[in-house]
């Protein structure tokens, strides 16, 4: 996943070393594989994000969450 750059700064404290590691979204493990540039939120107007997720990953957490 990739994280926003607002929520890397207020959930991780800007950790420079949070790339590769893993963190528990919706009871299941995702690796973080980068940081959004500053400034971008969303892919989605009115939508602001913390994380991004592939589509086929989504699919797996909400088959959890069902």
């Amino acid at each position: 996943m990739v994280l926003s750059y607002a929520y890397w700064m207020t959930r991780f404290a800007g950790d420079p070393t949070i790339v590769g590691k893993s963190v528990l979204v919706y009871g299941r493990n995702m690796t973080v594989i980068g940081v959004a540039q500053r400034g971008f939120d969303a892919v989605e107007l009115g939508n602001i994000a913390k994380i991004f997720i592939r589509d086929m990953m989504m699919r797996e957490i909400y088959t959890r969450i069902g």
